[in-house]
């Protein structure tokens, strides 16, 4: 018995993390709490280079928490499905970019070789964006590999520039339509999620979090206190009533009722939190199998 009971205890954690993570905003505040951790140390090392890197960390770090408070505007009815769509079109981002890097390498290193990984990039990836500023290398070179590298140039911005872009917006253009239409639904459940997500949480801010807690602590206490007030309440009625009794013989029942009625709503109370509580993690998991 005490093995199953480790073993449900471990299950739900696993769960609890498997949620956690599932969140987009979750991830980035792990990220940039380990980025904030890793530019400290570095910053207080006493070597120049160290030094150096830490600015480079929190400058990332700080990229990451100005990011990180998009997550307010999901409550609003314009900018929140916006933001979903935003994030679809990331994903259909990084299947296009796969595609997209294989041709920057296969012809940037027809000029340069794998010695110089930073030419191959700049020298195809800039050509996109009209920066053809090799073009002169190719007209004075009259060359059997002048000619060549002159009709690779224009293959590769045939099918870069007009096919794969042409590509990317037609993406773009779908997981807006897509979205678009549940924009209504989408805000609504983003609400929705927010709601719940801060509905636990202490309402001051970090400096002044120890007042939440000690009003939590105090309505607990007190909570206690009631419950326990209740139960020696009920305990004196049924002392004082256990000598009177009825001419049937039976004993009257109201404290035992009152403090079942007492005792019931409070459970009720925690089975209804508990309910909303799956709800919502069935509709998360939900939405992220229905999005993705």
């Amino acid at each position: 018995m005490i093995s199953g009971d480790f073993s449900t205890k471990a299950s739900s954690a696993r769960n609890a993390v498997t949620i956690y993570f599932k969140s987009y905003w979750n991830k980035l505040d792990v990220v940039a709490i380990i980025l904030f951790f890793v530019g400290i140390v570095f910053r207080y090392i006493s070597i120049s280079e160290c030094f150096c890197a830490g600015q480079i960390v929190i400058s990332f770090d700080l990229s990451i928490w100005f990011i990180r408070t998009l997550d307010m505007f999901t409550a609003v009815k314009l900018l929140g499905p916006k933001l979903v769509m935003i994030g679809e079109m990331v994903h259909d981002l990084k299947f296009f970019m796969l595609m997209f890097f294989v041709f920057i390498l296969a012809f940037g290193v027809q000029e340069f070789t794998w010695y110089l990984p930073c030419k191959i990039i700049n020298f195809a990836y800039w050509h996109i964006f009209g920066e053809i500023k090799g073009l002169e290398i190719f007209e004075e070179n009259f060359k059997a590999n002048g000619y060549t590298a002159f009709i690779l140039l224009l293959g590769y911005m045939t099918i870069v520039s007009i096919l794969l872009f042409n590509l990317l917006i037609a993406m773009f253009s779908n997981t807006f339509d897509r979205l678009q239409s549940n924009a209504d639904r989408i805000w609504k459940f983003q609400r929705y999620s927010l709601v719940c997500e801060y509905l636990s949480r202490p309402s001051f801010p970090s400096p002044f979090i120890f007042l939440s807690h000690f009003g939590r602590l105090t309505l607990y206490t007190l909570t206690k206190c009631y419950k326990k007030s209740q139960a020696l309440m009920c305990n004196y009625l049924e002392h004082l009533i256990d000598d009177s009794k009825t001419n049937n013989g039976k004993r009257i029942k109201l404290p035992e009722r009152h403090r079942l009625d007492s005792e019931r709503s409070f459970e009720e109370m925690k089975h209804n939190i508990n309910k909303s509580r799956q709800t919502y993690q069935r509709e998360s998991l939900f939405d992220d199998d229905r999005i993705h």
